[in-house]
């Protein structure tokens, strides 16, 4: 959740926290609207996430490009 331009830009993240739990998106909010600072602690599984994640992202954009999909296809 990040403020842009006076507006609140939300990611999937945002929407799956929000279910799990309506507080965390207010204190979200607060600390997009610089009310409080976010937490320093992560959880340690999380960059175990993040690189499983990111290889799982670029094994789709290659087996695309292999399809011969065109790049825009898989553009963010």
């Amino acid at each position: 959740m990040r403020l842009q331009s006076n507006l609140i830009r939300l990611a999937a993240t945002d929407l799956s926290n929000h279910l799990a739990c309506r507080h965390l998106t207010s204190l979200d909010l607060s600390v997009a609207h610089g009310l409080r600072t976010a937490p320093d602690w992560r959880s340690p599984d999380l960059k175990v996430i993040q690189e499983l994640g990111l290889r799982h992202e670029a094994a789709y954009l290659q087996s695309t490009s292999r399809a011969g999909l065109p790049s825009w296809i898989c553009a963010p």
